[in-house]
């Protein structure tokens, strides 16, 4: 899918008085001498040779921007008022100023002749001060009118701290304060050679462009002070406003402009529909990212951040204009004190009522979003500096669980492929059986969410899930992607049928029998035993239900996400972990009993799938004990070798364990007299059935591990253990025996097929 990439070297907000455009897309050139400085004179010069079809852009940058100003508007109106009449475009950032001309190459004399009049002025045109502050006036209207922007400037003063002089427009209540005298004082004091820098860009000779340069430059005043250091101590935390529409921006800082387009780029390909912008400061580049969705942008900004990305050799678009701002903006934010981190989020949400007679009408919903995105935006960046985090790591991988539990194992694999499982816990333990399946519905729709072809889903007793498996170079974009299936997971109406449909295609006479024992040993719950549901439940399921469950059960604590194959263990895990930071915290509610007892029926009639009376045996031992999947199989090994024979033929059986206990279920068939006498039957089964425990724990034990060994070569198989986290329960032979011994001695729970001839002839 393709995704809008808008990364710019100067933040639009922050270069809004000079009018650029919002967005373009960059192209990669070579750096390798386009960025060199070099001093003239008392100033500096890049000239940046190259075909041009005989025009040439220059532009001269003073070190000097809003941030220097105060009021921080004095900078910008300044650059307008001089600029205005000598067809220059006069831009303005918090630490610097550009004014850029163009001109034939073969009269270059003339552009730096207009930047040299620049340079050199000391005096402002009461006209052009009159123009330049209308365009400021007007320059703010636009300025309020975009949420985008109002995000962006809510962004960084949640990361500076307020810091002033950010905003190149200032604040129309400090206008008084700019005067005619105060811009010409601001003029002298920074505008001199020894705060200049001229970028020249194009195919103009070059010796010609070093003598303009320098006979303007011996013309021109010097500044009447040297640059300022202003370095800033990156917050963490978040600004909010209420307006009709909305739009976030998050704010970092990064320690160099190459992290910071990375950052840029990776955020931008993780973020639908989003953008983002970098800008210089002195003392640390910004990055800026875009979207409407809070948690979303947030959740990118991290990401990236923690992961990064190839670092490009060119730094932005290789246009003239955008290579000339480039090199600029890098100039006016060198120094030797670089700062990085921090997370301001800037966040403009709907739903304002405008009420101007009202104090504040958007009181309320302006401090809960604030209070809500501040603790995210904290949480977000604590678990990006590993705060909060416990970390494991052994020969086989690394495994990372936040203060809320939530988790992430990677096991480093040489197989060359890489298998992504996601587990949520809980589900089929809650589901009544008019919604039997629900679980099962929400394992498809997240598989066709992370990857409607490749990935599977899978429901248990205790969890769903879906996993994929992806090439290695895939794996980061894989993870995220799965990732943010969690973190927003949505579908239509459309995608909830065709899961319905699939589900309800995959039943067959197995489900059906897993349902009839499921409807006897928990009745409350019977997906703990057949989480596939039945096909009356799942037809019975509503969009709505599968919405609530979603959002009651993809929460903090609740998932786990697994990786297993070529991937570096420790970066992959705490990536991964922050795409989960943001999942809502778990609803308090009362634990369910709807497991807590074995059904109270021990018989139940029902119909038969065919033209045979078929019995289903159900027993169920409720204590949860260690390796308890292999105590049930040895269980229904020794039900089996005690039951099957002439008279009464065993035709299919399961067995089963999870958090509630362990059970088996076991189908027999035989002729009528046979099933009259079958509780007869069943207790001289189950005396044989108790001296075959032994011999069936060993031999549960070798299929066991047999199963492990076979899951273990597989990536996708060993990923979804991992996730579930049953990949390394030791086997307890004591506890598997005791296990089987329960449910050989239990009181086992009938359910009688018979086709319906067979009933009617009964009847009678």
């Amino acid at each position: 899918m393709m995704r809008a990439l808008a990364v710019i070297v100067a933040s639009v907000v922050l270069v809004a008085c000079g009018g650029a455009p919002r967005a373009v897309v960059p192209r990669a050139v070579s750096s390798s001498g386009d960025e060199h400085v070099a001093s003239i004179g008392d100033a500096s010069l890049s000239v940046i040779a190259r075909p041009s079809d005989g025009r040439t852009w220059v532009s001269l940058w003073i070190d000097a921007g809003s941030r220097d100003a105060q009021p921080a508007a004095i900078a910008t109106v300044a650059a307008w008022a001089i600029a205005d009449g000598r067809e220059i475009e006069a831009r303005v950032i918090p630490d610097g100023t550009e004014l850029h001309v163009g001109c034939e190459s073969a009269q270059i004399e003339v552009c730096v002749e207009a930047l040299a009049g620049v340079l050199a002025t000391r005096t402002i045109d009461e006209h052009a001060l009159d123009a330049a502050l209308e365009r400021l006036r007007a320059a703010r209207r636009g300025s309020r009118a975009d949420v985008e922007r109002a995000a962006d400037r809510l962004a960084i003063a949640a990361l500076t701290g307020d810091a002033p002089g950010m905003d190149p427009l200032g604040d129309a209540s400090e206008d008084a304060s700019i005067t005619r005298a105060e811009i010409e004082r601001f003029v002298a004091t920074h505008y001199g050679p020894a705060r200049a820098l001229f970028v020249v860009i194009g195919d103009a000779d070059e010796a010609r462009v070093r003598a303009a340069i320098a006979d303007a430059l011996g013309r021109a005043p010097g500044a009447m002070t040297s640059r300022t250091v202003r370095a800033f101590e990156p917050s963490v935390g978040a600004r909010v406003e209420v307006d009709d529409q909305s739009a976030t921006s998050v704010a970092i800082a990064v320690r160099d402009v190459p992290h910071a387009l990375a950052i840029a780029r990776r955020a931008t390909a993780e973020l639908e529909g989003g953008s983002a912008s970098v800008f210089p400061l002195r003392g640390g580049e910004i990055v800026l990212v875009r979207g409407r969705d809070a948690d979303e942008v947030i959740a990118a900004a991290t990401y990236a951040r923690a992961l990064g990305g190839e670092r490009p050799d060119a730094l932005a678009e290789d246009d003239p204009r955008s290579l000339a701002r480039r090199v600029g903006a890098r100039w006016v934010a060198r120094t030797s004190e670089r700062v990085e981190g921090g997370l301001g989020v800037g966040a403009v949400i709907a739903g304002g009522r405008g009420d101007a007679d009202a104090d504040d009408p958007d009181a309320r919903a302006r401090e809960e979003a604030t209070a809500r995105i501040d603790a995210l935006a904290r949480a977000s960046d604590a678990a990006s500096r590993g705060e909060g985090l416990r970390e494991e790591t052994s020969a086989h991988g690394v495994s990372i669980r936040d203060a809320h539990g939530t988790r992430v194992a990677v096991r480093a694999a040489p197989i060359g492929r890489v298998a992504i499982a996601v587990s949520i816990a809980g589900g089929v333990r809650d589901e009544p059986a008019r919604v039997q399946g629900r679980s099962a519905l929400l394992a498809r729709l997240l598989a066709r969410c992370i990857d409607a072809h490749e990935a599977g889903a899978w429901v248990d007793a205790s969890s769903f899930g879906a996993s994929v498996e992806v090439a290695p170079a895939r794996a980061l974009d894989a993870i995220e992607h799965v990732t943010r299936c969690v973190r927003r997971m949505g579908w239509s109406p459309a995608s909830l049928e065709d899961a319905r449909a699939r589900a309800i295609a995959s039943l067959d006479g197995d489900s059906e029998r897993l349902a009839r024992a499921a409807s006897v040993l928990v009745p409350g719950a019977p997906g703990m035993i057949a989480p596939s549901g039945t096909l009356a439940s799942l037809a019975a399921i509503d969009p709505r239900s599968v919405e609530r469950a979603w959002a009651r059960l993809a929460t903090r604590g609740a998932v786990s996400l697994a990786i297993v194959g070529d991937v570096d263990a420790g970066p992959i895990a705490r990536a991964a972990l922050l795409g989960l930071v943001s999942l809502p915290a778990p609803e308090s509610t009362r634990p369910s009993d709807a497991v807590a007892s074995v059904g109270g029926e021990e018989i139940v009639a029902v119909r038969s799938l065919d033209e045979r009376v078929e019995v289903t045996i159900a027993l169920r031992d409720p204590t949860p004990r260690a390796s308890d999947d292999v105590g049930a199989r040895a269980a229904l090994d020794a039900w089996i070798a005690a039951l099957d024979g002439p008279a009464l033929r065993v035709a299919w059986a399961r067995s089963g364990a999870g958090a509630e206990g362990a059970w088996i279920a076991i189908a027999v068939r035989g002729d009528e007299e046979t099933i009259t006498t079958l509780p007869a039957r069943i207790e001289r089964a189950r005396e044989a059935a108790r001296s075959r425990i032994d011999e069936a724990v060993q031999g549960a034990i070798r299929t066991t591990r047999e199963s492990r060994a076979r899951d273990a070569a597989t990536a996708r198989a060993s990923a979804r253990h991992l996730a579930r986290g049953d990949d390394d329960h030791a086997i307890d032979a004591d506890a598997s025996a005791r296990t089987a011994r329960a449910l050989v001695d239990g009181t086992p729970r009938y359910v009688i097929a018979r086709p319906a001839a067979a009933e009617e002839q009964r009847g009678r």
